[in-house]
């Protein structure tokens, strides 16, 4: 369970130097979403990472606009809906070959706000899991 309760807590941001991981410091971190608040959005998290897509990511900002646009090449737009993709768009796993699904606007944006809330503290390359929580 992430700190403060159910589906908002931040995590800890890694250590700036090497944690004894070999890594430089860039050890996976845990970030929570809970799955009251998002059912949606953590219903396709899980399905997708069972159909083969990662369990953890790489924090990559700058390639959300070119992961995005090639993810979402030929999925039309429904009205009412929004294409959840995953990997997301910011990572350096997202693009193409991401899963898509249709998901309503509020799980999708409240999500979307959780996970970014809990990886503002860290920098590209960070990286993390998505953990599932009540």
């Amino acid at each position: 369970m992430p700190p403060g309760g159910g589906g908002g807590g931040v995590a800890s941001p890694a250590h700036p130097e090497d944690d004894g991981c070999g890594c430089g410091g860039n050890s996976v971190v845990d970030i929570y979403l809970s799955r009251s608040l998002y059912p949606e959005t953590t219903q396709h998290i899980e399905d997708a990472i069972a159909n083969g897509q990662p369990d953890i990511l790489t924090l990559d900002r700058p390639s959300a606009i070119a992961n995005r646009k090639a993810s979402l090449r030929g999925i039309p737009k429904r009205p009412g809906f929004h294409r959840d993709e995953y990997p997301m768009a910011f990572t350096h796993e997202g693009g193409a070959g991401a899963d898509i699904r249709y998901i309503t606007p509020a799980d999708n944006v409240g999500a979307g706000a959780s996970i970014g809330n809990q990886l503002r503290p860290y920098d590209n390359g960070q990286r993390f899991r998505i953990v599932m929580c009540p």
